[in-house]
């Protein structure tokens, strides 16, 4: 399981760090406000359900990022035998992610955005969504001296 959540750890960095088609010549060339700071809230989901139907859990988490004000661009998924789910929605503004640990009834939740865009009303609606007991949230502010 260790070998995975590295694995995880470093797809998630890399998607941070360099978003498709988000580079800063592309921006300054097409008079785009462009800015490097954003929250990043990493929460730990304790007594929750994470749903397994992929199609289901791709529902939730574009509502979550239409109640962030974000832009949602692309879903993936990938559920583990026998049972665990991870997840993730690439934003304009950043991504959300998640992955489940259902046996423990826990579930890592990420959500990073720039902008406008709110993380903390899509933890928010995850958490309903979810049903999580208790919610533990760290946030770090990205690219902000």
């Amino acid at each position: 399981m260790k070998k995975y959540c590295f694995r995880l750890w470093i797809f998630f960095y890399l998607l941070t760090v360099f978003q498709p088609g988000a580079t800063l010549d592309a921006a300054k060339k097409s008079n785009i406000a462009y800015s490097i700071g954003g929250t990043h809230l990493i929460a730990d989901f304790y007594g929750c359900t994470v749903p397994e139907d992929v199609a289901e859990l791709e529902k939730i988490f574009r509502a979550a990022a239409k109640e962030a004000g974000a832009t949602a661009l692309e879903f993936k998924a990938h559920k583990f035998a026998p049972i665990g789910i991870t997840a993730f929605l690439i934003l304009s503004e950043s991504h959300i992610s998640v992955h489940s640990y259902p046996e423990e009834k826990y579930a890592a939740v990420d959500a990073f955005t720039c902008g406008a865009a709110n993380p903390q009303k899509a933890i928010d609606y995850l958490k309903r969504a979810f049903k999580a007991e208790s919610v533990k949230i760290i946030e770090v502010k990205r690219g902000q001296d």
